[in-house]
């Protein structure tokens, strides 16, 4: 790569941000300068929001031990800058790139060129998602399905509802529990369905479905059976049952109608994979 000259035709504009990236290096002032000149003159990006990714980067970098402090992936900062471009009228954006900025510049991470490329593709939506993986770790995925007692094989064409997701309000380790059968629990024990509550410990996430299927897609989420057995989900199941209308409205009909719809209340749960990891680390949630 030649080198960049700062003293080419940079707008006022530019220069702001050369003088809050200068004092840490002219290279990493320069490659801010020749990716966002045009940019700048055509208005892709403004003013404010090009010196808050310049002041945030600095901040970031600011923070790790001079030790570890490198400026030899310059290259690649080129790269996340230009993914950058068209995201950071949003803070979060700018927050994102800032992170993967700073990270190229320490030793101790490994960033990959395709994470810019994964967040330049996220909407704010799968942004919000993945930080939510980021801070409570797991996503829930509820479904309820039943025999269907309209054929005479009533479990060879069953019913199924609409799947239902539920995010953790409270983070908590993931705890095994092998049995949840009230009939072995110690007298006045709370069976474990009724202990975690709605609201209190999981809420329900409407409308998030695309974002969930863009991160499975790149691979940054996966489904997850070492956590099937999670607290929370005998609680989640019991609560998605016993509030949804169509379902009780059959449980009701069983009382004196036959065959008895018989009922199964599926469950996944989804994490972070280890690439999701990864960019989590990058990006320092």
């Amino acid at each position: 790569m030649s080198p960049i000259n700062l003293k080419g035709d940079l707008t006022p504009l530019i220069e702001s941000s050369n003088k809050i990236l200068k004092p840490i290096s002219e290279g990493l002032a320069g490659i801010f300068a020749f990716v966002f000149q045009k940019p700048r003159q055509y208005n892709i990006t403004s003013e404010i929001e090009l010196e808050e990714l310049a002041k945030s980067t600095r901040n970031k970098y600011n923070e790790i031990p001079y030790a570890n402090q490198t400026l030899a992936n310059m290259r690649q900062i080129g790269k996340i800058l230009d993914d950058s471009i068209y995201q950071l009228d949003k803070e979060q954006f700018r927050e994102y790139y800032a992170g993967l900025i700073a990270s190229s510049c320490d030793n101790r991470k490994c960033v990959k060129p395709f994470y810019s490329s994964l967040i330049r593709e996220m909407s704010t939506e799968e942004a919000d998602l993945f930080e939510y993986f980021s801070k409570y770790t797991f996503l829930f995925e509820i479904q309820i399905t039943s025999s269907n007692h309209l054929f005479s094989n009533p479990d060879l064409y069953r019913w199924y509802w609409p799947k239902r997701y539920f995010k953790a309000k409270i983070k908590e380790n993931f705890t095994v529990f092998r049995n949840y059968d009230r009939q072995s629990l110690e007298e006045n024990s709370t069976p474990l369905e009724d202990i975690y509550k709605y609201d209190e410990a999981y809420s329900e996430s409407l409308g998030i479905e695309s974002a969930i299927l863009f991160l499975l897609s790149k691979k940054l989420i996966q489904e997850n059976p070492a956590y099937t057995c999670h607290q929370f989900i005998p609680s989640i199941k019991k609560f998605v049952f016993d509030t949804d209308e169509q379902a009780q409205q059959l449980v009701r009909e069983n009382k004196f109608s036959t065959p008895k719809v018989k009922f199964n209340v599926k469950h996944k749960v989804y994490t972070l994979t280890p690439t999701g990891e990864e960019l989590k680390d990058a990006l320092s949630l």
